[in-house]
């Protein structure tokens, strides 16, 4: 009876009282994790969103210049395919068969003009040669019409695709945002008792709960060792 031992009484009020605190803790500890991983998660949605509107501003500006450089080629194939058509009409069986009776300083029956530069051989092998030149220019406008349609629309595709994946982010943001200001909310509950930052995701918050956690736990072994021995003694007593 004389030596020196804890009380059992105390010892298990003691045991009981760091046991719940340690829970706390425990509860402290992943809500600080949560809140690092939400905190994380939500600056990357935040960084792809700010990239996804950029893409879309610049997928938006070159499809603006695409539109304009359709509208140029159109503008440039109409005038190429008008000069196609009357070199056409120019070289055509009547045109031809009435050139050849045209007189040089006689009026053409047509125009009036005493001056006919396509009326000879050679003047028709120019024409010929200025008709297929304008076919490949045409043909040339044509494909880069079409070049140019395709990518406006390529641009258009890719801004759609810029805005909506930027849409699904304000949705995942909204969610992460929500759920971060729950955490914060259970942490603020519980963390001003033990001394700890205000916010769970701010920096050396989670290492100050593992600190505490880690006090907590040598605390109870030292308890555990009090209350063997307060058994041991009673044990004794009893035999």
């Amino acid at each position: 009876r004389a030596e020196a031992a804890p009380a059992l009484a105390d010892v298990g009020r003691r045991r009981d009282a760091l046991a719940r605190r340690r829970d706390g803790l425990t509860g402290l500890a992943q809500l600080a994790r949560t809140a690092a991983r939400v905190t994380t998660t939500l600056q990357e949605a935040e960084a792809e969103r700010a990239d996804c509107h950029t893409a879309a501003e610049t997928a938006a500006a070159r499809e603006r210049e695409a539109e304009l450089a359709v509208a140029g080629v159109e503008s440039a194939l109409a005038e190429a395919e008008a000069t196609l058509r009357r070199l056409h009409l120019a070289r055509s069986q009547d045109v031809r068969a009435l050139r050849a009776e045209l007189r040089e300083g006689e009026p053409c029956p047509v125009c009036g003009a005493d001056h006919h530069p396509f009326a000879d051989r050679a003047a028709e092998q120019a024409l010929a040669r200025l008709d297929a030149e304008q076919e490949e220019r045409v043909s040339t406008l044509r494909t880069e019409r079409t070049a140019g349609i395709e990518a406006r629309a390529g641009q258009r595709t890719a801004r759609k695709a810029a805005l909506d994946r930027a849409a699904a982010l304000d949705r995942r943001i909204a969610t992460l945002t929500a759920e971060r200001a729950e955490t914060a909310e259970r942490w603020t509950a519980s963390a001003a008792d033990e001394g700890l930052p205000p916010e769970p995701w701010s920096d050396g918050a989670a290492d100050a709960v593992a600190a505490r956690l880690a006090t907590v736990e040598a605390e109870l072994e030292e308890v555990a060792r009090d209350e063997a021995a307060a058994l041991d003694r009673q044990a004794r007593l009893d035999r």
